[in-house]
């Protein structure tokens, strides 16, 4: 399964913002484990737009696009492994990498 930083940095990339508790979303509510018990599904998206109701209407529509986005994100993963093809992994290294290196290049 994809790490929180990927999933985070596809949201930074669509939407030019992080919805981490999109991603906390399945573990929180749905429980560890949910993924191999019964999977993601656009009903938990439905659960998501239900639960953030009080939130603007945008923010809502975002959050249940990152959810998807997330449901994708996690099957691509998983057919890739069983192709042999780390994509995801690689992925996770190089944005820990970037991370990094912003971290030692910043001057106090």
């Amino acid at each position: 399964m994809p790490t929180h930083r990927v999933h985070k940095w596809f949201d930074r990339l669509l939407f030019k913002k992080e919805y981490p508790q999109v991603h906390r979303f399945a573990d929180a509510i749905l429980g560890k484990g949910h993924r191999s018990r019964w999977g993601h599904s656009p009903f938990h998206t439905a659960l998501l737009m239900y639960i953030t109701k009080n939130i603007n209407k945008e923010e809502r529509v975002n959050m249940a696009f990152s959810h998807l986005l997330h449901i994708a994100t996690d099957t691509l993963e998983t057919q890739m492994k069983r192709k042999g093809v780390p994509l995801f992994e690689l992925l996770d290294l190089y944005l820990r990498t970037k991370n990094r290196n912003k971290k030692r290049n910043y001057r106090y």
